[in-house]
């Protein structure tokens, strides 16, 4: 199970590390439904490395997952766009 600091946002890959691990499947079979290296997997889920954006591009819909923009209001200098 993945602990999130409290102190701080989760980030995107404990975002991740927590739907692999709420997945229900075990960490092979996504492995082998997404075509990651378990080895990568396993250096993912220990934080020791990252996931390629191609990886994270076959991981994310294994997971049923997608990314969403989410609009922030943002201060702009007046005049400009």
């Amino acid at each position: 199970r993945v602990e999130f600091d409290t102190m701080s946002k989760p980030t995107f890959s404990d975002r991740i590390r927590d739907a692999i691990d709420r997945d229900g499947r075990s960490r092979n079979a996504i492995c082998l439904a997404s075509g990651i290296d378990r080895a990568a997997m396993s250096r993912f889920m220990h934080a020791t490395a990252g996931l390629s954006t191609t990886s994270l591009d076959r991981l994310l819909p294994v997971l049923g997952l997608e990314l969403k923009r989410l609009r922030c209001k943002t201060t702009r200098k007046k005049g400009t766009q």
